[in-house]
């Protein structure tokens, strides 16, 4: 059987998808609570990208950090009588070292920033999602 998603399976008669409330007032409660468990979802979703933007903006700070390191390096001065050849290469290993840290925060901001986006996606999805149900939550309430 091809791949089908699980509500395509289902049964018809299948109590995941079809089941009948027991009594009218325990609907509204079934629905209020299945309301509170999406806005804890929704609420730990935001709380993750408040984390991830704020690593973000750390790794920022110091890809900038670096940056400015390595321009330091670029044009700073041996001191007098130094051999100017191990000056160099001391140099060059300090640079090589930074670019390299440089290069890896970059690629973690990358896949931070991805991870941000793919988080906003999955935290306006739910949001959209849970909309009918607070809209009967609003109801309900007006209502008892």
């Amino acid at each position: 059987q091809p791949h089908q998603p699980l509500s395509a399976r289902s049964q018809p008669g299948s109590s995941r998808r079809h089941h009948t409330p027991r009594t009218a007032s325990s609907a509204p409660v079934r629905e209020a609570e299945r309301l509170l468990a999406a806005e804890r979802q929704l609420d730990s979703y935001v709380t993750a990208v408040s984390k991830e933007t704020l690593l973000s903006e750390q790794y920022s700070k110091e890809l900038a950090h670096t940056r400015e390191r390595i321009k330091q390096l670029a044009t700073q001065v041996g001191p007098r009588g130094s051999n100017p050849v191990s000056v160099l290469e001391s140099l060059n290993r300090s640079r090589a070292r930074a670019m390299k840290r440089t290069s890896g925060m970059e690629s973690r901001l990358s896949e931070l920033q991805k991870y941000n986006l793919r988080l906003v996606e999955t935290i306006n999805a739910l949001r959209k999602q849970s909309a009918p149900h607070r809209q009967l939550m609003k109801k309900a309430l007006a209502n008892t």
